[in-house]
């Protein structure tokens, strides 16, 4: 019988384990960015409403690229979504993820 303590003596390689990629965080990142995609894909499958598809996949264009140019999306869309109506319809490309940031940073 192997007991807890005997268990340390066993080295890592011999049962399969890897040192996780935690050093090389752009691959990571990717694979992580690769899931979280086909699981979005997996999810519209269920939309009842092409028109509710299309303004989710939107929502979710957004909440992606705020989290690629590290932005907090709760706080983007809290905002954003406040300002929109009353925004001129010829500037709204003010109101994107990375206009705003920069909107934001020089403030």
């Amino acid at each position: 019988m192997l007991g807890l303590a005997n268990t340390s003596m066993i080295p890592l390689s011999a049962i399969g384990w890897k040192k996780p990629p935690t050093a090389r965080a752009g691959p990571v990142r990717a694979r992580m960015r690769a899931w979280l995609d086909a699981i979005g894909r997996k999810n519209y499958l269920f939309v009842h409403d092409g028109d509710a598809g299309a303004s989710i996949a939107g929502l979710y264009s957004l909440v992606a690229t705020c989290e690629a140019r590290r932005i907090n999306p709760f706080e983007y869309l809290a905002d954003a979504l406040a300002r929109v109506q009353d925004h001129p319809t010829s500037a709204i490309d003010e109101l994107l993820p990375g206009a705003w940031a920069a909107a934001r940073d020089d403030a």
